[in-house]
């Protein structure tokens, strides 16, 4: 997945549209593992997860599917295709994250400047730090415990926004940052 990793400049960042595809963006607090977590350890706390953040970044998750109808056949299908990711975009890194509550990291998601979604970092069912939780429970629970630097994306905290190439999203983190992207043609 790294060769579908972007860091957003102060351009929009280009993301492929697959013509006939699928294609979305999601608003996604994203969070770098900051230390290994330990193998065998399958019961997690978001307060122990928390223990294991290295950053929190504001950021885009690209959903992309060769597959039109990808998101209505449900998520057996989306799990077969690697779950509908196409890459991701890091924005900022939130460096006082602790110090604000989810309810309070409000982000807004527009495509060409109409507003498609909203929501707080609160959206994400028991916070970015629960989803953490269970994945580092998950993986762990099959022998495979997230490592240093590892990236997890942690839920659409506005939606999957449908996008075609040429269209534009931005999704704002009010004071906090932004990312801006376009689709363009895949090749």
């Amino acid at each position: 997945f790294k060769k579908n990793l972007w860091e957003a400049g102060a351009a929009p960042t280009p993301f492929r549209a697959i013509e006939g595809g699928f294609t979305a963006v999601e608003a996604e607090f994203i969070i770098r593992l900051g230390k290994d977590a330990p193998e065998g350890k399958t019961q997690w706390t978001a307060e122990e997860a928390a223990e294991y953040v290295g950053e929190l970044i504001l950021g885009v998750e690209i959903a992309g599917s060769p597959l039109k109808t990808i998101n209505v056949l449900g998520p057996p299908i989306v799990a077969s295709d690697f779950g509908n990711n196409d890459g991701q975009i890091l924005g900022p890194v939130l460096e006082n994250w602790r110090d604000i509550a989810w309810e309070d990291m409000a982000v807004e998601t527009t495509i060409n400047g109409v507003v498609v979604g909203k929501g707080t970092a609160a959206s994400i069912p028991g916070s970015p730090l629960a989803a953490l939780a269970f994945l580092l429970g998950h993986v762990a629970s099959r022998g495979r415990p997230l490592k240093k630097e590892m990236l997890v994306t942690t839920g659409a905290s506005t939606g999957i926004h449908d996008v075609v190439a040429g269209d534009a999203a931005t999704v704002s983190f009010g004071a906090l940052g932004q990312v801006e992207c376009v689709a363009v043609p895949a090749k």
